[in-house]
């Protein structure tokens, strides 16, 4: 199974982590109760607020991966992707899991942080690092080779 995926190209491999961040976002459906429970004074939320703040953060996390995907250039569409993906879903991730192990109790998105967003954007940015470290071995075996030879 993991062969089946390192084969996919990198332009289909990007659409992972925004599925994975809207499940994530799914799994914050009751995040009202949970904030009312642990934090003193919680800012004013509804249902639908926060319904709606978590479709639009969704909705970002799509967007940002369709622009990303529009650079010809698979390292400008690596760099614009994680940039979203590990300063904002990685780090919200994070924060689940301290969230957790502070309050002592289950936080909403803790589950997909742990079995989704962090593996996920792990694996998306080991296979950018591994891509770049083989095109550099390349170019500098190109280099050495061309020395030799001149």
């Amino acid at each position: 199974m993991v062969s089946k995926v390192n084969r996919l190209s990198f332009r289909i491999v990007i659409w992972i982590l925004p599925i994975a961040w809207a499940f994530h976002e799914m799994e914050e459906w009751n995040i009202i109760s949970w904030y009312q429970r642990h934090f003193v004074n919680p800012p004013e939320m509804t249902f639908l607020s926060v319904l709606t703040l978590l479709a639009c953060s969704s909705l970002v996390g799509f967007l940002w991966t369709f622009i990303a995907s529009l650079f010809r250039n698979s390292k400008i569409t690596a760099g614009v992707l994680l940039l979203f993906f590990i300063l904002v879903a990685f780090m919200n991730a994070i924060q689940h899991i301290s969230w957790t192990v502070m309050f002592f109790a289950y936080s909403p998105g803790v589950l997909s942080s742990v079995f989704l967003v962090i593996p996920l954007v792990i694996y998306v940015t080991w296979r950018v690092l591994k891509k770049i470290a083989v095109e550099m071995v390349y170019h500098h075996s190109l280099f050495i080779n061309s020395a030799k030879n001149n």
